[in-house]
């Protein structure tokens, strides 16, 4: 009997030309930064089991009334889907990825959004257990400290009890350098001349020396 060959499989798949890099963080910066996280208060870790309780008493209702404990007030995002649906909305002053990650296609689409919106963006290796300590959690990849025209006035005063955060905020956008990513268009800017497009100028017929043909 013949075997019948395996159909090769292709997949097309777009490359992109560009090859964007992180900010580069001064080793005495990165120390400093690290020091601060390590002094901001940690949240309290929460268990599935006590996060599934209190959604039940979320949704149980009593008297037509919801039943539940008060949402927590954070000054700040966390996790790559929420810090990535803040900067599309321009939301951040200051995002921390940690750099350690696997794959890294899963923050690399941070860094453009973070150029586009002038946003500062700290990218640094082994600093996982650091953010998640941060905002409750065992890991985490992604933070991002909100802009004070985006907060409610509770979160504003969170913010204002965290001396810790607050001066870890004002670090990075004292001394992390800026994203650079000449071929993509921050706000209020525009490209610099070497990645403007070329202005195609249209060419009359008669400045080429052609005519038209006239039907019959």
């Amino acid at each position: 009997m013949n075997k019948r060959k395996s159909a090769t499989v292709v997949k097309s798949y777009l490359e992109s030309p560009f090859n964007p890099t992180w900010p580069v963080v001064e080793q005495e910066h990165q120390a400093k930064i690290r020091v601060i996280l390590g002094k901001v208060p940690p949240r309290k870790q929460q268990s599935r089991k006590r996060k599934r309780t209190e959604e039940t008493q979320l949704n149980h209702k009593s008297d037509s009334k919801i039943v539940g404990t008060p949402k927590r007030v954070k000054p700040y995002v966390s996790g790559v889907n929420e810090v990535t649906k803040a900067l599309e909305k321009d939301r951040l002053s200051v995002v921390f990825i940690c750099r350690s990650v696997k794959p890294q296609t899963l923050v690399e689409h941070l860094l453009p959004l973070a150029h586009v919106n002038k946003t500062k963006i700290c990218a640094m290796y082994d600093l996982s257990i650091l953010l998640g300590n941060l905002v409750g959690t065992k890991m985490c990849t992604a933070v991002g400290i909100l802009k004070q025209s985006e907060m409610s006035s509770e979160e504003k005063e969170s913010l204002s009890k965290n001396k810790d955060l607050r001066e870890l905020q004002s670090f990075v956008l004292g001394h992390v350098p800026d994203t650079n990513i000449p071929w993509l268009v921050r706000k209020g800017e525009n490209l610099p001349p070497a990645f403007q497009p070329a202005i195609i100028h249209k060419l009359s017929f008669e400045s080429r020396g052609l005519t038209k043909v006239k039907k019959k």
